[in-house]
């Protein structure tokens, strides 16, 4: 998959780069930009259909901290919005590494995902999805961290 890659660094204090993928024309993988401190967003989808992204990296001390399905059906001329919440209600927050986002339908078609709210070192997340048009929503997020 070729990608093409920018990054910007803004100083208040302490760096930040901000990401944004722009998928090229054999890509249909969608990435929001953001801003994410000190780490690489990165495709790893196995085909131009895949539309998996992997935010951070894990190590040996990480352990899952949330598995969960953002799946919706799809309904006619409507665009179907889904809410992944990290840490759930009473739960305590540990400090986020790596969120992973695998996409399961693999067509191209599963639509966006952007980081609202936290993120990677922080302890707390809110990605919010939005299908296409027509069609429906299915990925697999995995938020690890320590």
């Amino acid at each position: 998959m070729a990608f093409t890659w920018q990054s910007i660094l803004l100083t208040c204090g302490a760096a930040l780069a901000v990401l944004a993928c722009a998928p090229s024309a054999a890509s249909g993988a969608v990435l929001q930009p953001g801003i994410y401190p000190y780490l690489n967003a990165t495709s790893v989808g196995v085909d131009a259909n895949d539309q998996s992204v992997i935010i951070g990296s894990t190590t040996w001390q990480d352990r899952l901290l949330l598995q969960e399905t953002a799946y919706k059906e799809s309904w006619w001329m409507m665009i179907r919005d889904a809410d992944v919440v990290y840490p759930k209600k009473n739960e305590v927050g540990y400090k986020i590494s790596c969120i992973k986002i695998l996409d399961q339908r693999r067509d191209g078609k599963n639509g966006e995902v952007k980081v609202k709210e936290g993120g990677v070192s922080y302890n707390h997340v809110l990605l919010r999805f939005h299908s296409q048009r027509n069609h429906g929503l299915n990925y697999l997020v995995q938020v690890y961290g320590h």
